[in-house]
């Protein structure tokens, strides 16, 4: 049931935004480094 589900609100999805690109390794990678510095810089 579960399977037919996600088939079935899949395309809907779709429909209401574009399907986000998958975030690549390097984007995690810089997203985390820049959290990391801003709460060295609340923690000052």
């Amino acid at each position: 049931v579960n399977t037919l589900h996600q088939q079935h609100t899949y395309p809907f999805y779709e429909n209401l935004l574009p399907a986000p690109p998958p975030p690549l390794p390097q984007q995690q990678a810089q997203q985390q480094q820049q959290q990391q510095q801003q709460q060295q810089q609340f923690n000052r």
